[in-house]
């Protein structure tokens, strides 16, 4: 589902704990969490197990005053350009006790669903190198440039919906095991309604 204020909160302390304490990407602080003031801004879409959070997935959509990547990048050094039609995902995070493929796919997937539902055509995120090939297959590009934050390596990726959503067709049988076993509290439909056409447009059924 989608974070409330109690979640992000839960969720600013676990970012601590998997990014500063097991990660070593921040050093320590006195209030054991990690937060950013694009945290106003952004979606946190959130899954669940017996109540507590497993995994999480940040989205920060064009109408956002910067991009987390621009805590480490200006606008004028990426390598590719952020229009109104750009999201970013950030902090793909899947708690220990429940890593593994099938969260992470169903997180990022729920944040294809969410960018879909929402008009965008384009992807851009920073991954850990540990994790690149699951972003890879996911259908993001590395643009070629690493990030070195503390103690951990990330890369810069982007990639079109387009592509994603071209590989998501790919894990069929994996999407709809997901979709069986999922609670679905997302405000967009777990799968992508097939447009219609009236009045000389389309639109989403």
């Amino acid at each position: 589902g989608l974070a409330d204020r109690p979640a992000r909160e839960a969720i600013s302390r676990l970012r601590y704990q998997v990014y500063a304490e097991e990660l070593g990407q921040y050093p320590p602080n006195a209030n054991a969490a990690v937060r950013d003031p694009i945290d106003e801004w952004n979606a946190y879409l959130v899954a669940t197990v017996q109540g507590a959070i497993a995994g999480f997935i940040s989205v920060t959509a064009p109408t956002a005053p910067k991009f987390g990547i621009e805590k480490y990048l200006s606008r004028e050094q990426l390598p590719f350009s952020l229009d109104a039609q750009t999201y970013e995902v950030r902090l793909l995070t899947v708690l220990k006790p429940h890593r593994g493929r099938e969260l992470a796919t169903l997180l990022m997937y729920a944040a294809l669903r969410w960018v879909e539902a929402h008009g965008g055509n384009r992807l851009v995120a920073i991954g850990r190198r540990e994790v690149l090939d699951l972003y890879l297959r996911c259908g993001l590009e590395s643009a070629g440039v690493s990030l070195q934050l503390g103690n951990v390596t990330y890369e810069l990726l982007a990639g079109s919906v387009a592509e994603i959503r071209r590989r998501a067709s790919e894990f069929t049988g994996l999407l709809e095991r997901l979709e069986e076993k999922t609670d679905w509290q997302l405000n967009v439909a777990f799968r992508k309604p097939a447009p219609c056409f009236h009045g000389g447009a389309f639109f989403e059924a």
